[in-house]
């Protein structure tokens, strides 16, 4: 499996050394959903319309410019109007709702889940997302909504989300290294390529430039998810896929 040397750097430093990554993107069509999402005010450009009022992120808080953004684009809200929680644990059912606002909120019909009932701020979202192969449940009919999502849930929903969107990042084939995660017998097999993937497109959270643990089992935080969101939304560009998931989550 080949793997590029891109060398996430911790999230702030990655702000200022974007222009560095040797990161490339073909453009092809898109779906009408990925159009929507185009149309955000893109990272690279985003700069806070006005101070936010959260009084738990402040900033020089290295999550400061994700949360701003997910929050003016209405990604992500807070708990509460001074309340963003960006430490507290994200749920299946949050995730999976921050990635259909993404998308543009569509239509959806009614989920297989016994667990999601019909008319929750989630349904729609939950519902999309399994018509369109982005989450499958923990089983065919559980889908764990209030279960909080570890990192290897998240990371392949992300990537899952990519293969329906239609994209995915092209990592240069020279100058890679066969970096091997040191945890990486704790990777489920169904995640395994989403984690590394992640990984080499500098989307996935590390705690320091010389991190190599994926933390698979970790609980994802809200300003991990921001952060992942804000980059993700930085390198999207409609192209082809490279590699369909097609395993559970």
């Amino acid at each position: 499996m080949k793997k590029a040397m891109t060398g996430f750097f911790a999230v702030l430093i990655l702000l200022t050394m974007i222009v560095c990554t040797n990161i490339t993107f073909t453009a092809h069509a898109h779906s009408a959903e990925a159009a929507t999402r185009l149309s955000l005010v893109k990272p690279s450009e985003f700069e806070p319309s006005a101070p936010l009022e959260f009084l738990d992120v402040h900033d020089d808080d290295w999550f400061y410019r994700p949360v701003a953004w997910a929050f003016e684009n209405g990604i992500m809200n807070g708990l509460s109007t001074t309340q963003f929680a960006p430490h507290d644990d994200m749920t299946r059912a949050m995730l999976v709702t921050i990635l259909w606002r993404y998308a543009g909120q569509p239509d959806a019909g009614l989920s297989p889940f016994e667990d999601v009932a019909d008319g929750r701020w989630y349904s729609t979202a939950i519902a999309w997302a399994h018509e369109n192969g982005i989450v499958l449940g923990l089983n065919p009919t559980t889908f764990g909504g209030n279960n909080p999502v570890n990192r290897e849930q998240m990371y392949t929903i992300l990537f899952r989300y990519m293969s329906f969107a239609e994209l995915t990042i092209d990592l240069e084939e020279d100058g890679g290294s066969l970096l091997q995660f040191a945890d990486e017998d704790e990777i489920s097999a169904w995640a395994l390529e989403a984690m590394y993937f992640m990984y080499d497109a500098q989307i996935m959270f590390r705690y320091s430039t010389m991190d190599i643990y994926a933390r698979p089992a970790a609980h994802a935080f809200r300003a991990e998810i921001a952060a992942a969101m804000f980059f993700f939304d930085m390198y999207a560009t409609p192209i082809s896929i490279i590699i369909p998931p097609t395993r559970d989550n």
